[in-house]
């Protein structure tokens, strides 16, 4: 298990740059005729970021305007693009390169123990650690993967969510394109802000659930260090 887990480590690769740093996404939007360019949640945005941009967005939505693709945007899928082609777009560096490894074989998962390595799941992140528990299924080969095993992992074995973040992906792009099919009545340019909504809403939730995450995370440990503290108090009054 140890090689699995150093297997897994390295595979890490460190992103080539900041995703702070990069420059905002746009979208265009129209609203009485007049069309403009409004940013939209990008990985790696904080909170107040993700906030102010999701918040701008409805606005103008609710007052009658429309949103479409912006520059640098992939419209819709090509006609002859698969799933797995439409995800790999979207993945990070981290985890196309864990998702490629274990394509190829290169990497021996660590065996865990289903019984016990679940957590609770909070309401709010029901859906994500849903889409997840379905991700590990696949990465495992097995069925019956619940949230709490994928909120497990996640607090107890990040080095892993690259690749349950990429497989993950790839689920939410053969979604996507079975409501592409469905959609087929539909212009060009409703499609195009059905697209542009969905990928508004994923990266706003993808940001929320990273710091939900960093929190659990963070108070886990508060948790633990306060029980040892309190451990002592005992001892010392006993």
């Amino acid at each position: 298990m140890e090689l699995a887990v150093n297997a897994l480590q390295n595979s890490q690769v460190p992103e080539s740059q900041d995703p702070k740093s990069l420059p905002d996404e746009l979208a265009l939007l129209t609203r009485d005729g007049f069309p403009f360019f409004l940013p939209i949640p990008k990985d790696g945005d904080d909170l107040e970021t993700t906030a102010r941009k999701v918040q701008i967005l409805a606005s103008v939505i609710s007052s009658g305007g429309n949103l479409s693709v912006g520059p640098g945007h992939v419209s819709t899928p090509k006609q002859k693009q698969t799933a797995e082609e439409f995800g790999r777009e979207r993945m990070t560096s981290p985890e196309t390169t864990q998702y490629e490894a274990w394509k190829m074989g290169i990497i021996k998962l660590p065996e865990l123990d289903w019984y016990n390595n679940q957590v609770p799941v909070p309401p709010e992140a029901m859906q994500t650690f849903s889409r997840r528990a379905i991700a590990m299924d696949i990465i495992w080969q097995r069925r019956g993967m619940a949230p709490e095993h994928a909120a497990w992992i996640t607090i107890n074995m990040p080095f892993l969510l690259p690749l349950v973040k990429a497989v993950t992906k790839i689920l939410r792009a053969e979604e996507h394109l079975q409501r592409t099919q469905r959609h087929a009545r539909l212009t060009d340019g409703d499609i195009a802000e059905i697209e542009m909504l969905q990928l508004v809403n994923a990266a706003a939730e993808d940001n929320v659930t990273r710091v939900r995450e960093r929190l659990r995370t963070l108070i886990d440990s508060i948790h633990r260090s306060q029980a040892v503290l309190k451990n002592r108090i005992s001892m010392l009054d006993s």
